[in-house]
């Protein structure tokens, strides 16, 4: 027998509801659920995996950014701020003056009209507008530059701002082509204990602090030049489940454990009487989480410094 040699095998928002409710032996071979079971299942489903985001990152949950500094301030809101997840970075051909409201770019390829265009200007400044127009390697802009921009400045341009992550796993301070350097995570006591937070250097510390409706990003030091750039890896959230065709934002891993856990969430407003089966339901879903969180593992390696008369004071 041939293999089938494909490996696309998916399942839905409600195809997943219909296994939770036949699990638990609410409906009968071939019966459709009633609007009110799938209301309610999709309810649970969305409540147990928003609620999965407190267990940890997920390795396919995570993506990168870049963040794009201002050397007068150290505050970054996620949403309104710089950031993007992927953007072109061009220079200019020839030097441009304050109030010009075009510019001559080496390279105009990923450049879009509408695009967020920043062009690095003399005065250790961005200045961040919108493309109006795109005539070969001549760029129109809706704001005019506020200082002189020399050939060979960068020009960096995106589509997206990059809005609120669940939490910054790592990030690295990008200070040219050839040098990063990590950047410290920050809890907010430790950022808040800095005396002067307005203080000008290159940064090496990073705070994130996740609010309900955005996220913001803060340095120390206050970037003294709007060269350096952030890149961070972040935890994403996960997508809602709305619609009765959506596709699941988890690998197939973890079907088993979305359907085995949804059924021990219904089993509180649709409990049956048989106590062992219930238990042994229990016992499915818990074995069916910890194997999918367990394959999501990263295969890395731990280093032990063991403490000395030097360092002791580090492991305190």
């Amino acid at each position: 027998m041939a293999l089938s040699e494909t490996n696309t095998f998916t399942v839905t928002k409600n195809e997943i509801i219909e296994l939770a409710f036949a699990r638990l032996g609410v409906i009968s071979e071939g019966a459709t659920l009633t609007a009110y079971q799938v209301n309610r299942g999709s309810q649970l489903l969305n409540l147990m995996i928003k609620s999965w985001l407190a267990k940890g990152f997920r390795l396919w949950k995570t993506g990168r950014a870049t963040l794009f500094l201002d050397s007068s301030t150290n505050e970054y809101i996620l949403g309104t701020a710089n950031a993007t997840k992927s953007y072109v970075n061009t220079t200019l051909s020839s030097s441009a003056s304050s109030s010009d409201s075009s510019i001559e770019v080496t390279s105009a390829s990923g450049l879009a009209v509408g695009n967020y265009i920043g062009i690095t200007q003399n005065n250790n400044t961005i200045l961040w507008t919108t493309i109006s127009s795109i005539s070969s390697t001549t760029i129109g802009l809706d704001s005019s530059l506020t200082s002189d921009a020399s050939s060979g400045n960068n020009v960096y341009v995106y589509e997206t701002k990059l809005g609120k992550v669940e939490n910054i796993i790592n990030a690295q301070l990008k200070m040219n082509s050839t040098t990063e350097i990590p950047l410290q995570l920050n809890s907010r006591d430790t950022y808040d204990a800095e005396p002067v937070k307005t203080l000008q250097g290159i940064p090496n510390k990073i705070y994130y602090n996740k609010l309900l409706s955005s996220g913001i990003v803060r340095l120390f030091p206050q970037p003294s030049s709007v060269n350096y750039i952030v890149n961070l890896t972040y935890q994403e959230q996960f997508y809602d489940m709305t619609n009765p065709t959506d596709d699941f934002d988890f690998p197939a891993e973890w079907f088993k454990a979305l359907y085995l856990n949804l059924a021990v969430h219904l089993y509180g407003f649709y409990p049956i009487s048989d106590q062992g089966q219930i238990q042994l339901l229990i016992a499915e879903s818990e074995n069916a989480l910890r194997e999918a969180a367990s394959f999501d593992d990263e295969n890395t390696s731990i280093y032990f410094t063991p403490a000395t008369d030097t360092n002791r004071g580090d492991y305190a």
